[in-house]
């Protein structure tokens, strides 16, 4: 029997009081940017889901709290929510591997792309905590990023019988193939080079959040898919592993 998966992923429920919509999901995915802190961690207890939930927290998981809330996320989940943080678990029969992966301005050699256009503020995502954190870098994030990434590799490289997922809370450089990205320049910010890394591992399904529209391509054979919130139609389609 294929597993059912419902996939979110930039839900930022505290500007829209998001509810979960009813699924028969065997398995529900949270690509990031839930909720600030631990509020996703309470949104969830509040949805009466009960089936396993595989959460790889986001950027806006870390707005005003740090890096230390990642930890605490990992530590205070409830039974049954797999807090993933560059680390994997097995359910179901099913390998899912979550990074969150950060920004590497570096890979484009672009450090502008930490920056509007007027040079005053940062924008997006990973920039976003360093405005808000005061305490993150480029360069960190570029450090952050190297490290989150060579745990992945690491990750897809050991050996495993079943389907592997991976959970990314950037996207892969495909995904500026799509209309609403091209020549977008802060793309840089929340989108990686992973598809070398996808046509080397292949593995059944990646799924990343950090967009603005559903993504739901091929990359070498691999499936690539994103779900944000913001999509108001379809949010209970289902997809079969």
């Amino acid at each position: 029997m294929p597993l059912k998966l419902h996939i979110l992923s930039d839900l930022h429920i505290e500007t829209g009081g998001f509810v979960l919509p009813e699924s028969d999901a065997d398995v529900l995915v949270l690509a990031g940017n839930v909720g600030r802190g631990a509020g996703g961690l309470v949104w969830l207890r509040h949805q009466g889901f009960t089936k396993p939930v595989i959460y790889v927290p986001g950027p806006y998981e870390l707005c005003g709290q740090g890096l230390a809330v990642l930890a605490e996320l990992k530590e205070s989940a409830p039974p049954g929510v797999h807090v993933l943080v560059s680390d994997s678990v097995v359910s179901a029969g099913v390998r899912f591997i979550g990074a969150m992966v950060w920004t590497d301005a570096g890979q484009l050699n672009a450090p502008e792309c930490f920056f509007s256009p007027s040079g005053s503020s940062p924008v997006l995502f990973d920039p976003l905590l360093m405005q808000e954190l005061g305490i993150l870098t480029p360069q960190d994030a570029v450090r952050l990023h190297h490290q989150s990434r060579e745990r992945l590799v690491s990750l897809l490289s050991q050996p495993f019988s079943g389907k592997t997922l991976v959970i990314t809370t950037h996207a892969l450089v495909s995904a500026n193939q799509r209309p609403l990205y091209t020549n977008h320049r802060p793309n840089r910010t929340f989108i990686r080079q992973f598809d070398p890394l996808v046509k080397q591992t292949q593995p059944a399904l990646w799924i990343h959040g950090g967009v603005a529209e559903e993504i739901d391509m091929k990359v070498a054979g691999s499936r690539i898919v994103s779900r944000p919130v913001n999509q108001k139609e379809g949010l209970t389609k289902l997809f079969n592993v």
